[in-house]
């Protein structure tokens, strides 16, 4: 695990989650646009030889659920 790594996204106050199955990490960035997020996992990610590969998803809207549905 690579801990510099994971400090530099703690302080720049990014949601980073350690997960189970084919990828390691699940990093929520918030940027501009696709330009910005480029730059982001290019300098942040990609340079270090401890990250293998990198896959990004964009949210084009979100909508937050303000009553949790019951579990049945």
């Amino acid at each position: 695990m690579d801990e510099e790594l994971l400090a530099h996204l703690a302080v720049d106050g990014r949601a980073t989650n350690f997960v189970g199955g084919t990828d390691d990490f699940l990093v929520h960035v918030a940027v501009p646009g696709s330009s910005e997020l480029r730059r982001f996992v290019v300098d942040h990610l990609s340079a270090r030889r401890s990250v293998a590969s990198t896959r990004t998803s964009v949210i084009f809207e979100y909508h937050r659920n303000v009553v949790a549905a019951p579990f049945e």
